[in-house]
């Protein structure tokens, strides 16, 4: 009897984070939605004509075009003229569909920390109103980008996958991809080596601040490691 009541506990509390989960993606990418309509900043105009002639006349980034900028930005631009189209509201909608991606994460990595899907609905609906008042002139830039294969490399490795092996190697490369848009900054202060556990607490720099009022207010309490 505790078995079956035990397992229906279970599967109510899994519905439950799923429930929350599907509600901070919705409610999100609602709140998201006005970026659409955002304009180009200078950044993206530079980013953008440098992935346009690549694509268009095969010049180069650096070699026949010179932006101070790392290379996996460009990889960004180009994909996204290539895959949506070179107007801004396809580059807009390429940020709506990755900033939901990354709330995916952050709920899932919040929840998990803490035990409370309310927790991870809070954090996602914060991040999703802090990326909105940054306006058309600081999204849609590398740092926002970089945001999403640093949550990813910190939820596998945070989930404790049974292969570990597997588990540090994807996590790895999620956290390897991640600096190609901003290299020499991030892994100075993204990667220190004092501490072994520091990588991985670090990750959330940018996203500490909606995260934590999220955990107050939800009363979550950081899980113990087993």
């Amino acid at each position: 009897m505790d078995t079956i009541e035990s397992s229906l506990r279970t599967l109510k509390a899994n519905r439950q984070k799923w429930i929350y989960f599907a509600l901070s993606i919705s409610i999100s990418a609602l709140v998201l939605l006005p970026t659409l309509w955002y304009a180009f900043g200078p950044d993206h105009g530079m980013g953008a004509y440098a992935a346009w002639i690549w694509r268009r006349f095969g010049q180069l980034p650096y070699v026949n075009y010179f932006e101070g900028d790392f290379p996996g930005i460009f990889l960004i631009y180009y994909f996204i003229q290539t895959v949506l189209g070179e107007s801004v509201t396809g580059f807009r909608a390429f940020d709506l569909i990755w900033q939901t991606a990354t709330i995916a994460f952050l709920y899932l990595i919040t929840e998990r920390a803490f035990r409370k899907p309310m927790a991870g609905l809070i954090a996602s609906l914060l991040y999703a109103i802090f990326y909105l008042g940054l306006g058309f002139w600081n999204t849609g830039e590398r740092d926002g980008f970089l945001l999403l294969p640093c949550a990813a490399a910190f939820w596998l490795y945070f989930r404790r996958a049974r292969r570990a092996a597997v588990r540090v190697c994807l996590s790895g490369q999620a956290r390897g991809r991640a600096p190609g848009t901003d290299l020499r900054r991030h892994i100075t202060e993204i990667f220190p080596r004092q501490n072994p556990f520091a990588p991985d607490l670090c990750l959330f720099r940018r996203a500490a601040l909606p995260i934590l009022p999220g955990l107050v207010l939800a009363d979550g309490t950081p899980c113990k490691n087993d």
